[in-house]
């Protein structure tokens, strides 16, 4: 038994298929228009390496963008890690002889990390 005849439905689908069309579109555009503010906190191994994914992700689409990477501030050979992943682009540490994007930035403070992001990963 069917509830619609076979003339109701073919005037249904298209109607449907033209509003799932214009909301998704919108939906598209205005999520490109967005700027990815990402911060990341945790920086051990897989928090450097999803830093690591991301940054060279959003170096292809947003290229004038950094990722703040949230860092518990502790000294490797005598000098702060943070200093040193911001410098050589690289955690000694937790992730050696691994080259970081030049769009992520080391820092030791909770809140500015998560300052004006809108996208945040959790990785302690």
């Amino acid at each position: 038994m069917h509830l619609f005849s076979r003339r109701t439905l073919l005037v249904l689908r298209p109607v449907s298929f033209l509003l799932a069309m214009s909301f998704s579109a919108h939906a598209t555009r205005s999520f490109l228009n967005i700027r990815p503010k990402v911060g990341i906190i945790g920086s051990g191994n897989w928090g450097t390496a999803v830093a690591r994914r991301v940054g060279l992700n959003l170096q292809q689409s947003h290229p004038t963008e950094t990722i703040k990477l949230w860092v518990h501030e502790e000294m490797v050979d005598g000098q702060k890690l943070s200093e040193i992943i911001n410098s050589k682009h690289e955690n000694v540490k937790y992730l050696p002889d691994i080259a970081l994007p030049k769009n992520i930035r080391a820092v030791s403070d909770l809140n500015e990390a998560c300052k004006d992001c809108n996208i945040l990963f959790f990785i302690v």
